[in-house]
């Protein structure tokens, strides 16, 4: 029996040993290192497509089935167990020749078993496990790194892997580039300490959910701090890796520099915004230029026509009586003319002042009695009762000859317009309403339909009421003063009730 052979001998049961080896997916072998008798399993040679029968049981075999360009790495393995006196593990990858002309990639492993009497490596079993199926999975893993590398490296946008604490793990150039940072640097750091503090809560809160399994991935604008300290806008995407257990390994982020867009959206937001401005503005002088058109198409027109046929009438008569009458008359309607152009002048010269208004605290109680001064007459005539209460808003800051004509508009037309029927009682009060003083002038008058005649209400020469000194000129003036100094006019009012006149100030 050869010193091979024996080496089974060693075994209480080989037929036991001869049995695991044939049925094992491994192929296992046992080499004499001084006689080179090998022992090849059947299971060692059905690994290469080969019968029991097919293969001679020896070193030679074995060494022709090994890969020509990996036998020196197998020869190497085995020669530095052998001279290391078995310190240096047998454990080597190596391809061998498959019967049908294929390549099979094989585990080899082995260790010395046996000594000689002096103490030499004398037998040396192994075996060899069929590893193709991990190394195409292998390879196949490697091409997918490189692809994902060269994706990741040279992506258009910012990619990075970041930690569950936020640290930045590995970065692309991109991210480099977007932030202004070196990949280095960015590595010391976490996206926090780069991320505008106004954007960090959602962020942090979106991780938070995602860590929580409430969400896979999310998306938003946020704002860095590019090292040169400007903000930078970016689109942000994130998605979670976890391991094959389900837990946490690293957040996955998409960086998109957005910028450029950002601003421009701004800028276009901007303009849209001073062109609606523009639009308004525009729109408030063309109806002025509308009431203005209307004053010279409406007024002007019939003064202008008077004028002409007069004229026309004092070329056709005579000297005499009848012509000096009719002259005479000339007088009038250009009066009449005359008090028409200067309500235009006024409106151009009310608009023209508030642009250049000098605002002083005006104390409401004293223009109060002073109104009451000039309109003493009506007040005794009509036995009128006229209180003022100024004590939540004792003043505000205007011009005072708008807030003198704004008082005497408002109390002479309520004396103007009262009720026959009742003694007229007017109250003037202020109030402060969301920070702003406001004025009011109650009374008792006749009041106005407002669903028929509100539309009317402020215009030019709208008149309410058979009052013959009624020439609907106070209360547009009185709205022109206000608007111009950026406050509002606006009534309620009740027929045969009364009125009650407010005006919200600018906050200036």
């Amino acid at each position: 029996m050869s010193t091979t052979q024996e080496a089974f001998s060693d075994f209480k049961d080989p037929s036991l040993f001869r049995n695991i080896l044939e049925q094992s997916l491994a192929g296992f072998w046992i080499w004499n290192t001084q006689t080179r008798e090998a022992y090849l399993s059947p299971s060692f040679k059905a690994l290469f497509g080969y019968e029991e029968l097919e293969l001679e049981g020896s070193a030679e075999t074995w060494q022709k089935l090994v890969h020509p360009q990996d036998a020196h790495l197998i020869e190497k393995a085995i020669g530095d167990h052998i001279s290391s006196n078995g310190e240096i593990p047998f454990k080597e990858n190596a391809r061998y020749l498959h019967k049908n002309g294929s390549s099979v990639w094989i585990q080899c492993t082995g260790k010395i078993t046996q000594r000689d009497e002096e103490g030499n490596p004398l037998i040396i079993s192994g075996a060899h496990i069929d590893i193709s199926e991990y190394k195409t999975q292998e390879s196949h893993l490697k091409i997918s790194e490189e692809r994902f590398k060269g994706a990741f490296e040279h992506s258009a946008i910012g990619m990075a892997l970041v930690s569950t604490k936020g640290r930045w793990l590995k970065v692309n150039n991109k991210v480099s580039q977007i932030l202004g940072y070196t990949k280095d640097e960015l590595l010391k750091t976490t996206f926090q300490d780069v991320t505008h503090p106004d954007d960090l809560n959602l962020d942090v809160n979106q991780l938070g959910q995602m860590l929580a399994g409430e969400i896979k991935t999310y998306q938003m604008e946020k704002r860095y701090f590019h090292k040169t300290g400007k903000t930078v806008w970016v689109n942000l995407s994130v998605s979670l890796v976890r391991d094959t257990d389900g837990l946490p390994l690293h957040f996955v982020s998409q960086i998109e520099d957005i910028t450029l867009r950002k601003e421009s959206l701004q800028k276009l937001e901007a303009a849209i915004t001073e062109k609606e401005g523009l639009n308004l503005k525009l729109k408030k002088q063309n109806t002025k230029l509308a009431d203005f058109a209307h004053i010279a198409s409406h007024n002007l027109r019939a003064p202008v026509s008077n004028l002409q046929a007069l004229m026309n009438m004092h070329k056709l008569l005579e000297a005499g009586q009848e012509r000096d009458e009719i002259f005479g008359k000339f007088e009038v309607v250009l009066e009449h003319l005359t008090e028409t152009l200067n309500e235009l002048v006024d409106a151009v010269r009310i608009n023209n002042e508030a642009k250049e208004a000098r605002l002083v605290p005006l104390s409401f109680s004293s223009v109060f009695e002073r109104t009451k001064q000039i309109l003493s007459g009506d007040i005794l005539n009509k036995k009128a009762h006229i209180e003022g209460d100024f004590s939540e808003a004792p003043e505000v800051k205007y011009l005072p000859s708008y807030l003198e004509s704004i008082f005497l508009n408002l109390i002479s037309n309520a004396l103007k317009y009262s009720s026959p029927n009742r003694i007229p009682s007017i109250t003037v009060y202020s109030r402060i309403n969301d920070g702003r003083v406001s004025l009011h002038v109650k009374d008792n008058g006749l009041g106005v339909d407002l669903e028929k005649q509100g539309a009317k209400l402020f215009g030019l020469r709208k008149t309410f009421h058979k009052n013959k000194d009624a020439k609907g000129i106070g209360l547009f003036m009185t709205k022109t003063q206000v608007e111009a100094l950026g406050g509002r006019i606006y009534a309620q009012s009740e027929v045969d009730k009364g009125s009650t006149f407010s005006i919200d100030f600018n906050d200036a």
